[in-house]
Protein backbone atom coordinates (compact mmCIF):
# COMPACT_ATOMS: atom_id res chain seq x y z
CA UNK A 1 0.00 0.00 0.00
CA UNK A 2 1.27 3.73 -0.82
CA UNK A 3 1.77 5.32 2.08
CA UNK A 4 -0.10 8.83 0.03
CA UNK A 5 -3.13 6.69 0.10
CA UNK A 6 -2.88 6.86 3.80
CA UNK A 7 -4.82 10.44 4.29
CA UNK A 8 -7.52 9.11 1.75
CA UNK A 9 -7.86 5.71 3.51
CA UNK A 10 -8.29 7.37 7.07
CA UNK A 11 -11.17 10.09 5.75
CA UNK A 12 -13.37 6.62 4.86
CA UNK A 13 -12.03 4.26 7.28
CA UNK A 14 -13.30 6.99 10.27
CA UNK A 15 -16.67 8.33 8.53
CA UNK A 16 -18.12 9.19 12.02
CA UNK A 17 -14.80 11.57 12.74
CA UNK A 18 -14.72 12.50 9.60
CA UNK A 19 -18.30 13.64 9.01
CA UNK A 20 -18.40 15.26 12.27
CA UNK A 21 -14.93 17.67 10.85
CA UNK A 22 -16.94 17.84 7.21
CA UNK A 23 -19.83 19.13 9.10
CA UNK A 24 -18.25 22.21 10.71
CA UNK A 25 -16.62 23.01 7.58
CA UNK A 26 -19.61 22.76 5.89
CA UNK A 27 -21.64 25.36 8.57
CA UNK A 28 -18.16 27.62 8.25
CA UNK A 29 -18.79 27.81 4.30
CA UNK A 30 -22.61 27.84 5.10
CA UNK A 31 -22.37 30.60 7.45
CA UNK A 32 -19.91 32.94 5.23
CA UNK A 33 -21.74 32.49 1.95
CA UNK A 34 -24.78 33.35 2.98
CA UNK A 35 -23.50 36.33 5.44
CA UNK A 36 -21.60 37.55 2.64
CA UNK A 37 -24.40 37.42 -0.18
CA UNK A 38 -27.20 39.11 2.63
CA UNK A 39 -24.69 41.65 3.13
CA UNK A 40 -23.93 42.55 -0.10
CA UNK A 41 -27.80 42.46 -0.87
CA UNK A 42 -28.65 44.66 1.90
CA UNK A 43 -25.93 47.36 0.42
CA UNK A 44 -27.47 46.89 -3.03
CA UNK A 45 -30.97 47.91 -1.74
CA UNK A 46 -30.19 50.70 -0.17
CA UNK A 47 -28.46 51.87 -3.14
CA UNK A 48 -31.03 51.01 -5.63
CA UNK A 49 -33.77 52.95 -3.57
CA UNK A 50 -31.85 55.78 -3.35
CA UNK A 51 -31.15 56.01 -6.96
CA UNK A 52 -34.70 55.11 -8.15
CA UNK A 53 -36.11 57.74 -6.65
CA UNK A 54 -35.30 60.46 -8.73
CA UNK A 55 -36.15 63.36 -6.92
CA UNK A 56 -34.33 64.93 -4.03
CA UNK A 57 -37.93 66.28 -3.19
CA UNK A 58 -41.36 64.60 -3.01
CA UNK A 59 -43.85 67.61 -2.21
CA UNK A 60 -47.29 66.14 -0.60
CA UNK A 61 -50.49 67.20 0.88
CA UNK A 62 -49.85 67.37 5.12
CA UNK A 63 -53.00 64.94 5.35
CA UNK A 64 -50.99 61.84 3.24
CA UNK A 65 -48.13 62.40 5.75
CA UNK A 66 -49.84 62.30 8.57
CA UNK A 67 -51.51 58.97 7.69
CA UNK A 68 -49.20 56.93 6.02
CA UNK A 69 -45.54 57.00 6.20
CA UNK A 70 -43.31 57.75 3.13
CA UNK A 71 -41.15 54.22 3.91
CA UNK A 72 -44.73 52.66 3.27
CA UNK A 73 -45.57 54.43 0.06
CA UNK A 74 -41.94 53.64 -1.15
CA UNK A 75 -41.53 49.97 -0.18
CA UNK A 76 -45.44 48.37 -0.66
CA UNK A 77 -46.70 51.30 -2.59
CA UNK A 78 -49.28 52.01 -0.38
CA UNK A 79 -50.79 55.49 -1.90
CA UNK A 80 -52.49 57.97 -0.34
CA UNK A 81 -56.04 59.01 -1.59
CA UNK A 82 -55.10 63.09 -0.37
CA UNK A 83 -54.78 65.65 -3.21
CA UNK A 84 -53.75 69.31 -4.29
CA UNK A 85 -54.73 71.81 -6.78
CA UNK A 86 -52.91 71.08 -9.96
CA UNK A 87 -51.91 74.58 -9.16
CA UNK A 88 -49.29 74.31 -6.62
CA UNK A 89 -47.35 72.71 -9.60
CA UNK A 90 -46.51 76.32 -10.92
CA UNK A 91 -45.98 77.61 -7.89
CA UNK A 92 -43.40 75.30 -7.31
CA UNK A 93 -41.67 75.79 -10.49
CA UNK A 94 -41.31 79.53 -9.45
CA UNK A 95 -39.56 78.73 -5.87
CA UNK A 96 -35.59 79.52 -6.09
CA UNK A 97 -33.78 76.48 -5.89
CA UNK A 98 -36.19 74.02 -7.75
CA UNK A 99 -34.87 72.61 -12.01
CA UNK A 100 -37.67 70.38 -12.66
CA UNK A 101 -40.81 69.95 -10.92
CA UNK A 102 -43.49 66.71 -12.16
CA UNK A 103 -46.60 65.85 -11.18
CA UNK A 104 -48.10 62.67 -10.05
CA UNK A 105 -51.59 61.26 -9.45
CA UNK A 106 -52.54 58.37 -7.61
CA UNK A 107 -55.84 56.76 -8.65
CA UNK A 108 -58.29 55.97 -5.93
CA UNK A 109 -60.09 52.89 -7.68
CA UNK A 110 -58.98 49.39 -6.86
CA UNK A 111 -57.15 47.93 -9.60
CA UNK A 112 -56.37 43.79 -9.84
CA UNK A 113 -53.56 41.56 -11.90
CA UNK A 114 -53.56 38.02 -11.30
CA UNK A 115 -55.46 38.64 -8.12
CA UNK A 116 -52.39 41.08 -7.32
CA UNK A 117 -53.84 44.70 -6.19
CA UNK A 118 -51.76 47.23 -8.64
CA UNK A 119 -51.62 50.61 -8.17
CA UNK A 120 -52.34 53.33 -10.94
CA UNK A 121 -50.69 56.48 -11.01
CA UNK A 122 -51.18 59.43 -13.47
CA UNK A 123 -48.15 61.66 -14.54
CA UNK A 124 -46.53 63.64 -17.27
CA UNK A 125 -44.77 62.07 -19.51
CA UNK A 126 -43.07 65.61 -20.84
CA UNK A 127 -41.90 66.64 -17.66
CA UNK A 128 -41.23 63.32 -15.84
CA UNK A 129 -37.74 62.51 -14.84
CA UNK A 130 -38.58 59.68 -11.47
CA UNK A 131 -40.24 56.96 -13.79
CA UNK A 132 -39.25 56.69 -17.53
CA UNK A 133 -35.21 56.41 -16.96
CA UNK A 134 -36.41 53.32 -15.37
CA UNK A 135 -38.05 51.68 -17.98
CA UNK A 136 -36.35 48.21 -19.73
CA UNK A 137 -38.78 47.13 -23.03
CA UNK A 138 -40.30 49.91 -24.83
CA UNK A 139 -42.51 48.29 -27.35
CA UNK A 140 -44.18 51.36 -28.92
CA UNK A 141 -43.09 54.38 -26.70
CA UNK A 142 -42.17 57.54 -28.58
CA UNK A 143 -39.95 59.41 -26.08
CA UNK A 144 -41.05 61.55 -24.26
CA UNK A 145 -44.98 60.93 -25.74
CA UNK A 146 -47.57 58.42 -24.03
CA UNK A 147 -50.78 58.76 -25.64
CA UNK A 148 -54.20 57.77 -24.19
CA UNK A 149 -55.05 54.40 -23.08
CA UNK A 150 -51.03 53.79 -23.08
CA UNK A 151 -49.53 52.62 -19.90
CA UNK A 152 -45.87 51.79 -18.76
CA UNK A 153 -46.14 48.79 -16.30
CA UNK A 154 -43.90 47.66 -12.97
CA UNK A 155 -42.38 44.42 -13.18
CA UNK A 156 -44.70 42.47 -11.29
CA UNK A 157 -47.59 43.48 -13.08
CA UNK A 158 -49.29 40.75 -15.24
CA UNK A 159 -50.68 41.59 -18.16
CA UNK A 160 -53.98 40.15 -20.16
CA UNK A 161 -52.93 37.12 -22.26
CA UNK A 162 -53.39 38.91 -25.30
CA UNK A 163 -51.02 41.19 -24.03
CA UNK A 164 -53.17 44.22 -23.08
CA UNK A 165 -54.46 45.38 -19.41
CA UNK A 166 -58.20 46.08 -19.20
CA UNK A 167 -59.88 47.64 -16.30
CA UNK A 168 -63.27 48.58 -15.77
CA UNK A 169 -64.11 48.06 -19.85
CA UNK A 170 -61.06 50.35 -20.85
CA UNK A 171 -58.74 48.15 -22.50
CA UNK A 172 -55.12 49.74 -21.69
CA UNK A 173 -52.04 49.42 -24.08
CA UNK A 174 -48.85 48.78 -22.88
CA UNK A 175 -46.08 50.19 -24.45
CA UNK A 176 -43.01 49.98 -21.86
CA UNK A 177 -41.66 47.72 -18.95
CA UNK A 178 -40.15 48.71 -16.07
CA UNK A 179 -37.05 47.12 -14.43
CA UNK A 180 -37.49 45.70 -10.67
CA UNK A 181 -37.04 48.17 -8.65
CA UNK A 182 -37.99 46.17 -5.29
CA UNK A 183 -40.34 48.84 -4.68
CA UNK A 184 -43.90 50.00 -5.07
CA UNK A 185 -42.87 50.67 -9.00
CA UNK A 186 -43.14 47.08 -9.36
CA UNK A 187 -46.47 46.84 -8.79
CA UNK A 188 -48.11 49.97 -10.26
CA UNK A 189 -48.36 51.27 -13.91
CA UNK A 190 -48.20 54.49 -15.40
CA UNK A 191 -50.52 56.03 -17.79
CA UNK A 192 -50.88 59.93 -18.74
CA UNK A 193 -53.38 62.14 -16.25
CA UNK A 194 -56.19 61.85 -18.95
CA UNK A 195 -56.67 58.45 -19.17
CA UNK A 196 -56.33 58.19 -15.54
CA UNK A 197 -58.96 60.16 -15.26
CA UNK A 198 -60.86 58.27 -18.44
CA UNK A 199 -60.12 55.34 -16.11
CA UNK A 200 -61.71 56.86 -12.62
CA UNK A 201 -64.94 57.91 -14.83
CA UNK A 202 -65.51 54.10 -16.14
CA UNK A 203 -65.16 52.65 -12.58
CA UNK A 204 -68.01 55.47 -11.41
CA UNK A 205 -70.38 54.73 -13.93
CA UNK A 206 -69.67 50.89 -12.57
CA UNK A 207 -70.58 51.81 -8.84
CA UNK A 208 -67.56 52.77 -7.52
CA UNK A 209 -68.07 55.43 -5.14
CA UNK A 210 -65.59 58.37 -4.54
CA UNK A 211 -64.94 61.31 -2.44
CA UNK A 212 -66.34 64.58 -4.74
CA UNK A 213 -62.30 65.52 -4.80
CA UNK A 214 -61.24 61.71 -6.05
CA UNK A 215 -63.15 63.11 -9.04
CA UNK A 216 -61.28 66.26 -9.77
CA UNK A 217 -59.56 66.29 -12.92
CA UNK A 218 -58.04 68.99 -11.72
CA UNK A 219 -55.64 67.39 -8.56
CA UNK A 220 -52.93 65.97 -7.99
CA UNK A 221 -51.53 63.78 -5.57
CA UNK A 222 -47.60 64.93 -5.29
CA UNK A 223 -45.16 66.80 -6.79
CA UNK A 224 -41.31 65.22 -7.33
CA UNK A 225 -39.19 67.83 -7.44
CA UNK A 226 -35.23 67.95 -8.95
CA UNK A 227 -33.18 70.71 -7.03
CA UNK A 228 -30.38 72.82 -9.37
CA UNK A 229 -26.76 72.14 -8.63
CA UNK A 230 -25.50 74.26 -6.25
CA UNK A 231 -28.72 75.04 -4.36
CA UNK A 232 -29.36 73.03 -0.57
CA UNK A 233 -32.10 70.54 -0.55
CA UNK A 234 -32.92 70.97 2.98
CA UNK A 235 -32.69 74.75 2.40
CA UNK A 236 -35.11 74.21 -1.03
CA UNK A 237 -37.50 71.77 0.88
CA UNK A 238 -37.99 74.56 3.69
CA UNK A 239 -38.83 77.03 0.86
CA UNK A 240 -41.46 74.92 -0.44
CA UNK A 241 -43.42 73.75 3.22
CA UNK A 242 -43.15 77.75 3.69
CA UNK A 243 -44.73 78.87 0.50
CA UNK A 244 -46.94 76.44 -0.76
CA UNK A 245 -48.90 75.67 2.18
CA UNK A 246 -50.66 72.97 3.79
CA UNK A 247 -48.14 70.39 1.78
CA UNK A 248 -45.18 68.92 3.75
CA UNK A 249 -41.89 68.31 1.61
CA UNK A 250 -40.16 64.86 2.07
CA UNK A 251 -36.10 64.56 1.33
CA UNK A 252 -35.36 61.46 -0.42
CA UNK A 253 -33.04 61.12 2.09
CA UNK A 254 -35.14 61.55 4.59
CA UNK A 255 -37.73 58.84 3.43
CA UNK A 256 -34.59 56.12 3.00
CA UNK A 257 -33.28 57.13 6.65
CA UNK A 258 -35.12 55.08 8.66
CA UNK A 259 -34.69 52.21 6.05
CA UNK A 260 -30.95 53.09 6.05
CA UNK A 261 -30.34 52.58 10.05
CA UNK A 262 -32.57 49.33 9.86
CA UNK A 263 -30.42 47.84 7.37
CA UNK A 264 -26.84 49.17 8.98
CA UNK A 265 -27.65 47.63 12.18
CA UNK A 266 -29.14 44.54 10.49
CA UNK A 267 -25.85 44.13 8.86
CA UNK A 268 -23.60 45.00 11.86
CA UNK A 269 -25.89 41.91 13.12
CA UNK A 270 -25.00 39.41 10.32
CA UNK A 271 -22.02 40.47 10.89
CA UNK A 272 -21.51 39.67 13.93
CA UNK A 273 -22.97 36.62 13.62
CA UNK A 274 -21.19 34.87 11.03
CA UNK A 275 -17.95 36.24 13.37
CA UNK A 276 -19.22 34.25 16.04
CA UNK A 277 -20.09 31.34 14.03
CA UNK A 278 -16.56 31.16 12.52
CA UNK A 279 -14.96 32.06 16.00
CA UNK A 280 -16.65 28.86 18.00
CA UNK A 281 -16.38 26.52 14.52
CA UNK A 282 -12.68 27.49 14.67
CA UNK A 283 -12.41 26.32 18.21
CA UNK A 284 -13.96 23.53 18.10
CA UNK A 285 -12.19 22.36 15.04
CA UNK A 286 -8.96 23.07 17.14
CA UNK A 287 -10.26 20.69 20.34
CA UNK A 288 -11.73 17.79 17.63
CA UNK A 289 -8.15 17.62 16.18
CA UNK A 290 -6.48 17.87 19.27
CA UNK A 291 -8.75 14.91 20.64
CA UNK A 292 -8.04 12.82 17.39
CA UNK A 293 -4.15 13.32 17.46
CA UNK A 294 -4.37 11.87 20.78
CA UNK A 295 -6.51 9.52 19.80
CA UNK A 296 -3.82 8.20 16.82
CA UNK A 297 -0.70 7.98 18.83
CA UNK A 298 -0.20 4.13 18.29
CA UNK A 299 -1.50 4.55 14.52
CA UNK A 300 1.36 7.61 14.10
CA UNK A 301 3.86 5.52 15.98
CA UNK A 302 3.25 2.35 13.68
CA UNK A 303 3.56 4.46 10.67
CA UNK A 304 7.24 5.73 12.18
CA UNK A 305 8.02 2.55 12.64
CA UNK A 306 7.74 1.49 9.25
CA UNK A 307 9.52 4.15 7.98
CA UNK A 308 7.30 7.60 7.40
CA UNK A 309 9.39 10.50 8.60
CA UNK A 310 8.00 13.09 11.01
CA UNK A 311 7.42 15.16 7.88
CA UNK A 312 4.99 12.59 6.44
CA UNK A 313 2.64 12.13 9.16
CA UNK A 314 2.80 15.95 9.39
CA UNK A 315 1.80 16.24 5.47
CA UNK A 316 -0.92 12.95 6.21
CA UNK A 317 -2.79 15.51 8.94
CA UNK A 318 -3.21 18.11 6.50
CA UNK A 319 -3.83 16.65 3.60
CA UNK A 320 -6.80 14.48 5.53
CA UNK A 321 -7.81 18.26 6.76
CA UNK A 322 -7.65 19.95 3.28
CA UNK A 323 -9.65 16.63 1.55
CA UNK A 324 -12.55 17.39 4.20
CA UNK A 325 -12.51 21.06 4.67
CA UNK A 326 -12.76 21.30 0.32
CA UNK A 327 -15.49 19.05 0.36
CA UNK A 328 -17.79 20.60 3.45
CA UNK A 329 -16.56 24.18 1.87
CA UNK A 330 -17.78 23.24 -1.83
CA UNK A 331 -21.00 21.66 -0.01
CA UNK A 332 -21.72 24.35 2.40
CA UNK A 333 -21.30 27.06 -0.26
CA UNK A 334 -23.43 25.26 -2.91
CA UNK A 335 -26.21 24.90 -0.33
CA UNK A 336 -25.70 28.33 0.64
CA UNK A 337 -26.15 29.28 -3.19
CA UNK A 338 -29.40 27.47 -3.36
CA UNK A 339 -31.11 28.65 -0.22
CA UNK A 340 -30.23 32.50 -0.04
CA UNK A 341 -32.32 33.75 -2.67
CA UNK A 342 -34.99 32.32 -0.28
CA UNK A 343 -33.58 33.22 2.47
CA UNK A 344 -33.46 36.78 0.93
CA UNK A 345 -37.10 37.13 -0.16
CA UNK A 346 -38.22 36.08 3.69
CA UNK A 347 -35.99 38.72 5.09
CA UNK A 348 -37.37 41.27 2.75
CA UNK A 349 -41.21 40.53 3.49
CA UNK A 350 -41.01 39.85 7.31
CA UNK A 351 -38.67 42.66 7.69
CA UNK A 352 -39.91 44.87 4.99
CA UNK A 353 -36.18 45.11 4.22
CA UNK A 354 -35.67 46.13 0.40
CA UNK A 355 -32.80 43.37 -0.83
CA UNK A 356 -31.47 43.70 -4.37
CA UNK A 357 -29.84 40.15 -5.11
CA UNK A 358 -25.86 40.84 -5.78
CA UNK A 359 -24.52 40.05 -9.91
CA UNK A 360 -23.31 36.64 -10.54
CA UNK A 361 -19.83 37.67 -10.93
CA UNK A 362 -19.95 38.93 -6.74
CA UNK A 363 -21.38 35.22 -6.19
CA UNK A 364 -18.67 33.12 -7.74
CA UNK A 365 -16.05 35.13 -6.52
CA UNK A 366 -17.92 34.52 -3.01
CA UNK A 367 -17.87 30.92 -3.54
CA UNK A 368 -14.13 30.68 -4.39
CA UNK A 369 -13.10 32.56 -1.49
CA UNK A 370 -15.71 31.26 0.81
CA UNK A 371 -13.95 27.58 -0.37
CA UNK A 372 -10.64 28.53 0.55
CA UNK A 373 -10.92 30.42 3.37
CA UNK A 374 -13.08 26.81 4.93
CA UNK A 375 -9.80 25.26 3.69
CA UNK A 376 -7.18 27.85 5.46
CA UNK A 377 -9.06 28.01 8.70
CA UNK A 378 -9.46 24.35 8.60
CA UNK A 379 -5.56 23.30 7.60
CA UNK A 380 -4.57 25.89 10.90
CA UNK A 381 -6.84 23.93 12.95
CA UNK A 382 -5.20 20.90 12.01
CA UNK A 383 -1.57 22.55 11.84
CA UNK A 384 -1.89 21.94 16.13
CA UNK A 385 -2.15 18.90 15.85
CA UNK A 386 0.40 18.23 12.81
CA UNK A 387 2.84 19.91 15.39
CA UNK A 388 2.25 17.60 17.99
CA UNK A 389 2.80 14.53 15.85
CA UNK A 390 6.39 15.91 15.06
CA UNK A 391 7.12 16.47 18.45
CA UNK A 392 5.60 12.51 19.70
CA UNK A 393 8.33 10.03 20.66
CA UNK A 394 7.51 7.18 18.93
CA UNK A 395 9.27 4.16 21.44
CA UNK A 396 6.64 5.98 24.23
CA UNK A 397 4.19 6.07 21.69
CA UNK A 398 4.52 2.31 21.37
CA UNK A 399 4.66 1.49 24.66
CA UNK A 400 1.48 3.08 26.25
CA UNK A 401 -0.01 1.65 23.05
Amino acid sequence: MKLSLVPVLNIFGKKGRSLSLLFFSFFLSFSLFTGASILESLKNGIQNLELKLGADIIVVPYEARTKVSASEILNRGNRTWFYFSSSMLNKALQIEGVLLASPQVYCPVPLKSGGERVELIGFDPQTDFSVKPWILDKVKLSDPELNDFEIIYGSDVELDKDGKFNVYGIELNPVARLQKTDTGMDNSIYANISTLNFIIDAAVQQGVKLEREELSGKRISSIMIKVKDGYDVDDVASRLTRKLRHVVSVKTREMTSGISDSLDNFRKMILFLVILVWALCFGIMIVVYSMITGERKKEFAVLRAIGASKKTLSFFVMKEAFLINSAGGILGSITASLSVLHLASLIQTRLNLPLVMPKASFLIMTFVLTVLLSVIFGGLAASFSARRISSQDTGSALREG
